[in-house]
Formats: C-alpha cells, sequence, structure tokens
C-alpha cells in the first residue's frame, strides 16, 4: 500500500496492531445502522471440529528485516457466539516460531486468531482462514517509546447526514493516523494522550465506532478528544459519530495538523462546503443512498473547512450514518474501491438518544480478547473493578453475539 504522502510502508508497518483494534485498513463502508427490532438467535456451533495447527512466528524490526523474538508466549482465541476464550498457548523458539494444535469448531461464525505479549502491549493477528499459512499467523511487535514518535494524519473523513424535524443532524468522523517509525508509541501516564484530536463545541451523543481504538481509551472533555491506546507502526483507523444541531451551523471545522487527504461526504443537498482547495468529486452511491462527494490532497496545518446550510426545505428523515473499517479482503472492497475511488471516557449521549455505531464481529473479538488480556496481565485488585471487568464483557459477548448474527443474515 502506498501511505500518501509517507512513500512505501516497510512490511512491518502493515503488522497486527496493539490490543483495542486491527492492523491496517483496505476500505471504507458507509452503511446504515441496525435495524431496531428482535435479534435473532444464533445457534450454538457443532461440537465437532477439524484439526489444525496454527503455526507463524513472532519477530520484531531490525534494522531492514525482522528478528524472532524468544521466549514470548503466542495465546490462541477463539471468539464465537456462544463462547470466547483462549484455546491453548506456547512460547516461541529461539528463532520466534511457535506451532499450536488444535479442534476447529465447524461453525461459519466462529473466529480464531492470535495473540503475543510483548514490552506489555498485547498484538494481535488478522483472522485466520481455515489453513492458516505462516504468512497469516506472524505477529509483529516492537519496542515501545513514550516520546520523540510523530503521529501523522493520512486521510480524515467528514460524513454529514440530513437533518431530521428537530434540526438535529449526524456526523461521523474517520481518521487515519500513520506511526511511520518502527516502535510503538504509548502513553507515559494517565494525562498525556498518544494522539489529541477537536470536536466542534455543540457535538452530543459522542460514540466511539469501528477501527483501532477502543472506546476504553478515549476520553472526550469539552471540544477535545483524548486517545491513550498504544499506536503501533503503521497506519491506523480511528472512527467517532456525534448529533449537530442547526445552530451549529454554518459549521467551522479547523485543521490543527496537516492531512494528507481530506474528504467530506454530503447527503444533505443544503449543505454547501469550501475551504482548505475542497474540489467536487464522483457522488458516492452507498446503499441507494447518494452523498455529494468533495476532497482535498496535501491541506496544510491551520487550514478551515466551512458548511453551511444554504437553504431550508421540509424537514426530512435524519438518515443515520455508521462506520465499518474493514481489515481484511472482502466483497465489499471492490464495491467501496470504485465508489471511493482516490489518489495515491466516552461522553454520556445528551439530548436525543442517537443509535450506537455498529461495529464488527472482527472488532468486537479483538475487543474482547484484549480485555482478557489485560485482565491477566493486571488483575483487579477490588470486587468493584472485578464486576465492571464482567460486565463490560458481558455486553460485548451480546454485542458480538449480535454481530454475527447480523453477518450470517448478510451471507
Amino acid at each position: 500500500m502506498n501511505a500518501a504522502g509517507g512513500g512505501l510502508l516497510p512490511r512491518w508497518h502493515r503488522a497486527p496492531a496493539a490490543a483495542g483494534g486491527r492492523s491496517f485498513i483496505v476500505g471504507l463502508v458507509l452503511t446504515s445502522c441496525l435495524a431496531s427490532g428482535a435479534i435473532a438467535q444464533v445457534p450454538a456451533p457443532s461440537l465437532h471440529g477439524v484439526s489444525r495447527v496454527v503455526e507463524g512466528r513472532v519477530a520484531k524490526p531490525a534494522g531492514d528485516t525482522l528478528r524472532g523474538v524468544e521466549g514470548v508466549w503466542v495465546v490462541l482465541h477463539r471468539v464465537g457466539a456462544d463462547t470466547a476464550g483462549p484455546v491453548d498457548s506456547v512460547r516461541t523458539s529461539p528463532q520466534g516460531a511457535y506451532r499450536i494444535p488444535f479442534r476447529q469448531v465447524v461453525d461459519d461464525r466462529t473466529i480464531y486468531f492470535v495473540s503475543a505479549q510483548y514490552a506489555d502491549i498485547a498484538y494481535f493477528s488478522p483472522p485466520l482462514p481455515d489453513a492458516p499459512s505462516e504468512d497469516d499467523a506472524e505477529i509483529i511487535v516492537y519496542d515501545t517509546a513514550s516520546s520523540g514518535i510523530p503521529v501523522r494524519i493520512h486521510g480524515r473523513h467528514l460524513v454529514l447526514s440530513g437533518a431530521d424535524a428537530d434540526g438535529m443532524r449526524d456526523v461521523v468522523e474517520i481518521y487515519e493516523i500513520a506511526n511511520e517509525t518502527d516502535r510503538t508509541l504509548v502513553s507515559p501516564d494517565d494525562v498525556q494522550p498518544t494522539w489529541r484530536g477537536r470536536l466542534p463545541a455543540q457535538a452530543t451523543g459522542i460514540r466511539i465506532g469501528e477501527g483501532d481504538v477502543a472506546e476504553e481509551a478515549v476520553r472526550v472533555a469539552g471540544d477535545t478528544l483524548d486517545v491513550f491506546a498504544p499506536i503501533a507502526p503503521g497506519l491506523k483507523s480511528f472512527s467517532l459519530a456525534y448529533r449537530l444541531p442547526a445552530s451549529a451551523f454554518p459549521l467551522r471545522v479547523p485543521v490543527d495538523s496537516s492531512v494528507a487527504l481530506f474528504e467530506v461526504l454530503l447527503e444533505d443537498p443544503a449543505i454547501h462546503v469550501e475551504g482548505a482547495g475542497l474540489a467536487p468529486g464522483q457522488p458516492a452511491n452507498v446503499e441507494g443512498r447518494m452523498f455529494r462527494r468533495f476532497s482535498a490532497d496535501s491541506v496544510a496545518a491551520g487550514s478551515v473547512i466551512r458548511a453551511s446550510v444554504v437553504a431550508l426545505g421540509q424537514s426530512r428523515r435524519s438518515l443515520y450514518v455508521a462506520v465499518v473499517l474493514i481489515a481484511f479482503g472482502a466483497a465489499m472492497l471492490v464495491a467501496i474501491a470504485r465508489t471511493f475511488a482516490r489518489r495515491g471516557s466516552v461522553a454520556a449521549p445528551v439530548g436525543s438518544p442517537m443509535p450506537p455505531v455498529p461495529r464488527s464481529a472482527d472488532a468486537l473479538a479483538r475487543e474482547i480478547a484484549a480485555l482478557d488480556a489485560e485482565f491477566e496481565r493486571k488483575p483487579p485488585q477490588d470486587r468493584e473493578m472485578r464486576e465492571a471487568y464482567t460486565a463490560r464483557r458481558a455486553a460485548l459477548k451480546d454485542a458480538l453475539a449480535r454481530a454475527l448474527a447480523a453477518e450470517g443474515t448478510r451471507k
């Protein structure tokens, strides 16, 4: 993948991500929120299985190559609608190699992946295919640093929906941020974030969506959004959704850091956008909904994008926009490539409730594994913390069951 403005990223820059997300972006899918109503029951997987072996290597950058890391625990995870947890584990050899035989449950809604803990950070592989190769199961780990690592914005996407009867509009923002070094950036404490962004002052109902950042690693205070998740080398995604009232327009969107590609998608023809060299592009048709598209390359820090309502017609039903960031090849990628062809602690909802941003089964599975890894590494010291862990894990598993059911329905 050619990183905009950054040349060809080394191989390890496309390696598995640190706990809380996936390793890389291959597309953006804009789709409607899950419809309300009963969720189909997910049948338990078959009790029989198939003998499989996953073998690979844990390695870290060493100059222009990768070197195996000895003595690292590698854990094979299984996440399905009924259960989620580790299957087996093993330490790596002096060459960083590992081999784990297991019985694979025969169920296309069950996900397997491997993780490795290094320098107190968990790294995850992509979901494993039925017959994983060594490349599929290779995990790249990194030394860490708490300063001196720039985080660049390679892509920023702003999506504005139509207005509802109260004049409220749903907004989705997607960031593609890059750590182009060979070390993972970590926060030195609970005060200094690894990445900081800004939100419109009148944003309400803020939700963290799909991407490489778990919602527990994000704090919102006023118009400041701080990310405390580790940022491993490579291109990472991060998304959020919120609502804006009519009084927020004309909307002023400052660009605090330079952006290789800034893209704006507008559903409402009454919205006019300008600034930062934005130019109109091919409209995007997402599940029958038309969005006007504007984009600009190499947007400099200090630029300002302005969105204003030029005409108000009859109030229209709000079409909620959600974001799913996928990390492995799928049929959707072709449609997205055609549609978006281009160069090169969270705030509680305020006012009208906003539907949650859908999350993929892949992301939810990783978040459960990351939560378990943190629990094993630092067991809670009091009952309240243990209960919070149990409740969070139960909520994630419930969300995973719904996601698996929805994905099974779409197949």
